[in-house]
C-alpha cells in the first residue's frame, strides 16, 4: 500500500487503485474501498466509490445523509427537512420518502401534513399525496381531532381580510367553530361568554366562562369574573362541565403527570385533581420558576440554575445546569459551560456534554419517537438516538465544485478545501 502525509489525524492510502484511511498509530481505519478519496479536515472527508455521487464520510466509515438546511422533529415516523429552499420528509432512515418540492411544511398530526405550494396551503398524507389541495393564506394549527385551523382571504385584493375557519379533513371549511379541537371539543364565543362545542357544532358545555382553554387529559382551564370586579378567578372543569378545582387562583395551569400548578400570591405550588395541595405554595415568582411534571419531574430554576423536583417538592436533582429542558420519553437535555448533554431521571449522565451550544435557542431537541434533533455551533442538525450514537446526520453546507480535482463545503460562510485525488 502507497501512504500519503497526515491530515487531521488521518492518512490516505493506496491499495489497487482504492483509497483507505490510516490513524497515526498505523491502523487501518476506513478500509480501501474509494475510487477518489479527499484527506481529513475537520472530521471529515469527500470520497466517491463512482464517477457519479461525492459522498461525505467520518471517520467511523458511517455514509453521511444529504444535508439540509431545517428540519423538525420526527412525528408519526417522519420529520419534514429543507434543501435548495424546498422541503420534502425523510424516514428514521433518513431517506427522501416524500420529495423535496414544497415552499413549505409542517409536521404530521393525525396522518395529514400541511405544505406550501404557489404560495397557498393545503395538506398531503404519508404518501405524498395532496388530499387537500393548497388554497389557504396560512395553516395555524394541525389536525386535532379531526380538525385543522386555517386562514383564508374572504376578499381578494390588497385590502383582503384574512379570516379564521376549522378545516376536516375532506377539505370543509367550517365557520362555526372558533378554536382549536381538542379531545373532541373546542371552545364557543356565544354573547362574549366561552363553552364548548363538539365536532358536530353542537353546544356540549353552556357558554358561561370569561375565557377558557382546550382540553387535555380531559380537563380544561377556565376562567370566571364577577361583574362588579375587574379580578377573574380561575379553576378546572372536566369534559362533563363539571368544576374540579373551583375558580380561585390568579393563575393555574391544566394538569400534568397528574398535578396542576396553581399561583397563590407570588408563590407557585401544586394541586392534585382533588384540588387539594400536595406541594405547597413556596416558589417565589422573583427568585425561582418551576414547570410542569413530566415523567414525574418538573424542571425548577433556583438562582439562575436549572434542577428537578419530584411530586413531593424535594429537589432531586441539583439546581446545577446552565438550562435545561423537560423530560421527554425519560431523559432531558442540560447544559453546562455551552454544551448540551442527556440525563436520565436519576440524574444521570447518559450522553455526555458534548453538543455545543448553537447561537439559536433550539440547540437540542427534546426525544421524540426515539430520536432527538442537536444543532453545533455551525448550525449544523444531527439526529441522535438515546446512546448519543448519530442516527441521521444533516448538514446546512453547500459543497461546490470548483473543478474535476478540487471542491469545497461551504457552512456559514466558513469553507473547507478539498482535493479529490
Amino acid at each position: 500500500m502507497e501512504f500519503d502525509s497526515f491530515s487531521g489525524g488521518y492518512a490516505r492510502v493506496n491499495k489497487k487503485n482504492l483509497y483507505g484511511f490510516v490513524d497515526e498509530s498505523g491502523k487501518l481505519v476506513i478500509k480501501p474501498r474509494f475510487k477518489y478519496a479527499s484527506c481529513f479536515i475537520n472530521g471529515q472527508a469527500l470520497a466517491k466509490k463512482d464517477n457519479k455521487n461525492i459522498t461525505i464520510i467520518d471517520t467511523h466509515q458511517k455514509k453521511i445523509a444529504p444535508w439540509f438546511k431545517a428540519a423538525g422533529d420526527f412525528s408519526e415516523g417522519l420529520a419534514y427537512v429543507k434543501r435548495n429552499n424546498l422541503y420534502g420528509f425523510i424516514n428514521k432512515a433518513g431517506e427522501i420518502v416524500i420529495d423535496l418540492q414544497f415552499e413549505d411544511a409542517h409536521n404530521f398530526s393525525e396522518g395529514l401534513a400541511a405544505i406550501k405550494l404557489n404560495n397557498k396551503w393545503g395538506f398531503i398524507d404519508t404518501t405524498g399525496k395532496i388530499t387537500i389541495e393548497p388554497a389557504f393564506e396560512s395553516v395555524i394549527s394541525r389536525f386535532f381531532g379531526g380538525f385543522a385551523l386555517i386562514d383564508i382571504q374572504k376578499y381578494p385584493g390588497s385590502r383582503a381580510i384574512p379570516d379564521t375557519l376549522f378545516v376536516d379533513k375532506n377539505g370543509v371549511c367550517h365557520n362555526n367553530r372558533t378554536h382549536y379541537f381538542s379531545e373532541g371539543l373546542a371552545t364557543s364565543v356565544i354573547d362574549k361568554k366561552t363553552g364548548y362545542i363538539n365536532q358536530n357544532g353542537e353546544i356540549v358545555i353552556e357558554p358561561k366562562f370569561y375565557s377558557a382553554h382546550r382540553f387535555k387529559n380531559g380537563f380544561a382551564v377556565i376562567t370566571t369574573k364577577k361583574w362588579y370586579s375587574n379580578k377573574s378567578s380561575s379553576g378546572i372543569i372536566d369534559k362533563n362541565g363539571n368544576i374540579i378545582v373551583v375558580p380561585q387562583f390568579e393563575q393555574i395551569r391544566n394538569f400534568s403527570d397528574g398535578l396542576a400548578a396553581v399561583k397563590v400570591g407570588v408563590n407557585w405550588g401544586f394541586i392534585d385533581t382533588t384540588g387539594e395541595f400536595v406541594i405547597e405554595p413556596k416558589f417565589n415568582t422573583f427568585s425561582t420558576s418551576v414547570d410542569d411534571f413530566h415523567y414525574g419531574l418538573a424542571r425548577t430554576r433556583i438562582n439562575g440554575k436549572y434542577g428537578y423536583i419530584d411530586k413531593q417538592g424535594n429537589l432531586i436533582i441539583e439546581s446545577q445546569f446552565d438550562s435545561a429542558r423537560d423530560f421527554s420519553e425519560g431523559m432531558a437535555a442540560v447544559s453546562i459551560n455551552n454544551k448540551w448533554g442527556f440525563i436520565n431521571q436519576m440524574g444521570e449522565l447518559i450522553i455526555d456534554y458534548k453538543f455545543k451550544a448553537h447561537y439559536e435557542s433550539n440547540s437540542v431537541n427534546n426525544f421524540c419517537e426515539g430520536l432527538a434533533m442537536v444543532k453545533d455551533f455551525f448550525g449544523r442538525c444531527y439526529y441522535i438516538d438515546k446512546t448519543g450514537e448519530i442516527g441521521i446526520k444533516k448538514y446546512s453546507d453547500e459543497i461546490v465544485t470548483l473543478s474535476d480535482k478540487f471542491i469545497y463545503i461551504e457552512t456559514d460562510n466558513l469553507k473547507n478545501y478539498f482535493e479529490i485525488i
